[in-house]
């Protein structure tokens, strides 16, 4: 039996963590050529037809001609925040892939600052990572790809500016940086802007007084540095980014409701910015040969639905890779097992994320075979026991993966 740990997260399921993957520590065995016990054993009948397998047009549109798709190769040029500040724990938001400009002025700047800069200078795509300490104290760390050096450079310039408009800020030069510092009683905010080709790194970063600038500094020299390392797509080639570069979306089920932001492809580098714990999955999932995810998010007026769907060599590798994640986060959250009716032997949690008076439990269940690990959620539910989605999603998933 084989389980995944990642982070895929949006803003509904912040409480719980509800888009992040439990160890499957219920599972006891492995089964050669098999990932789950939910698929037949060998004399057992056969399953129904797998049903249709859906088309790249029914599970992602690539939005902003191909923007969506640009923002996860970014995704890895984008510091994990954790990684350079240990104490920054808790997630927030603005996170993850942004392909317009009004969504990025929205969460990151004064409302009508950066919307005309980015637009000016040729915005293709952007992603964001925000983590804070447990005195919320916030840290973001945002990468833009723009039409080219000189507009990047541009850019910087003026979105340090015009912030500085709004509110008082002291503006100095760092490495020839603009920085903007602003001040509380307790603590200090610096925010970096840092050209690098045709990408813009942005960094803001609040912190004890006096303790700022040196963070702000650290995470901006990260930051430039995988910029460096990050090749843009051209911009006339973002329409032929392909949707599904390693053919996993014919084995994912269909979901209800409207595709939602964050489906698409993810390699290694992409996936950590997902992941729970960068630093230990890294290794466990390259030495066992991670090839590529596909992450699907919908949601309807009363629900929203995930899949996720991870590829490896074998069945050998995906148990290995169950093995980690299990010791890694067998206590991470309180996920309560349950029995799914449709599939019995599969390894199913339900998670209550409500608040008083307001009921809402998150279901997850998994289904696996060879070098495919698939699990699917439900969310939004105001009972544990209304399985009636889940019941219809997971058989239907777990054909398509078997094949």
């Amino acid at each position: 039996m084989v389980g995944v740990s990642s982070r895929l997260r949006q803003a509904t399921a912040v409480a719980l963590g509800a888009l992040t993957l439990v160890s499957l520590a219920a599972c006891s065995s492995t089964v050669q050529g098999r990932a789950a016990a939910a698929l037949p054993r060998d004399g057992e009948p056969p399953l129904t037809a797998a049903p249709a397998p859906p088309s790249p047009e029914d599970i992602i549109q690539a939005p902003e001609d191909g923007r969506s798709l640009e923002a996860h190769r970014l995704a890895a040029a984008t510091p994990i925040i954790p990684s350079v500040f240990p104490d920054r724990t808790e997630y927030c938001f603005p996170e993850g892939a942004f392909f317009s400009t009004e969504s990025i002025e929205a969460l990151y700047f004064v409302e009508g600052t950066a919307k005309p800069i980015l637009d000016k200078y040729g915005f293709a795509a952007g992603w964001g990572e925000c983590q804070q300490d447990v005195e919320n104290r916030g840290t973001l760390s945002l990468s833009v790809e723009l039409s080219d050096p000189a507009s990047a450079r541009a850019a910087a310039d003026e979105l340090a500016k015009a912030g500085q408009d709004f509110d008082e800020r002291t503006s100095t030069v760092l490495d020839g940086y603009p920085v903007q510092t602003s001040n509380d009683e307790e603590n200090d905010t610096v925010e970096i802007w840092a050209p690098v080709g045709r990408t813009l790194a942005y960094v803001f970063h609040t912190a004890p007084s006096g303790q700022a600038l040196d963070g702000a500094t650290r995470l901006i020299t990260e930051h430039t540095r995988l910029l460096e390392a990050f090749t843009p797509t051209p911009q006339a080639e973002l329409p032929n980014l392909p949707l599904d570069p390693a053919g996993l979306i014919p084995r994912i089920v269909k979901l209800p409701g409207e595709i939602q932001k964050g489906t698409g492809p993810y390699e290694l580098e992409s996936y950590l910015r997902l992941a729970i714990d960068a630093e230990a999955e890294r290794d466990l999932l390259a030495d066992n040969g991670f090839e590529s995810m596909f992450y699907v998010t919908s949601g309807d007026d009363e629900h929203n639905y995930s899949v996720s769907l991870y590829k490896f060599p074998g069945s050998a590798q995906t148990n290995v890779v169950y093995d980690g994640f299990a010791r890694l986060e067998e206590t991470a959250f309180g996920g309560t097992p349950f029995e799914l009716e449709a599939i019995p032997d599969a390894p199913c949690f339900v998670f209550d994320g409500g608040l008083p008076g307001t009921p809402s439990f998150y279901q997850r269940c998994y289904v696996g075979f060879g070098g495919y690990l698939a699990s699917v959620d439900v969310g939004g539910l105001d009972s544990a026991d209304d399985t009636a989605k889940m019941n219809e999603l997971l058989p239907q998933q777990r054909d398509l993966i078997q094949g």
